[in-house]
């Protein structure tokens, strides 16, 4: 998508937020998740409902392939502040392809527990896969989370 297509956009859905340039932010708390479908992918993506510092509640249409990933990956909540930043379009991987929009989600205030739920998905692989397995159970319970942003 060109940032000519995205300014229209924009301009037609001012309730959705829609970065046009790379390194735009969206700063706010997570108010409500939905569901919508893509008939071009024929796939259900999250549908964010963010109100930043000034009240103002936008929409976040998770359709893209990579933000749909960053915002699987991180599992935001209501009540959860985040910081979504759009990095720019990538280089696609395939030539005729399209290329990549390019996001990074941050989540504040996410408790340790939450951070081991992703680590516990993840399976070791190779010969050190049982030594992993029995360091992991072997771990002390997580320490208190100052509530910075996640990395």
């Amino acid at each position: 998508m060109t940032q000519t297509d995205r300014e229209k956009l924009a301009a037609e859905h001012p309730d959705a937020w829609i970065p046009v340039s790379a390194g735009e932010v969206l700063d706010g708390e997570v108010t409500d998740i939905d569901i919508g479908y893509s008939e071009v992918s024929g796939h259900n993506y999250p549908i964010l409902t963010v109100t930043d510092g000034s009240g103002v509640e936008v929409k976040v249409f998770c359709f893209a392939t990579a933000l749909h990933n960053e915002v699987y990956r991180k599992q935001p909540i209501p009540g959860e502040r985040i910081l979504l930043t759009y990095h720019g379009t990538g280089e696609a991987k395939i030539k005729g392809q399209s290329p990549p929009e390019i996001y990074r989600l941050r989540i504040a205030g996410r408790t340790p527990e939450s951070y081991r739920r992703v680590y516990e998905s993840l399976q070791p692989r190779g010969a050190a896969a049982d030594v992993a397995r029995s360091q992991l159970s072997q771990l002390p319970p997580p320490l208190e989370h100052a509530g910075a942003l996640d990395a």
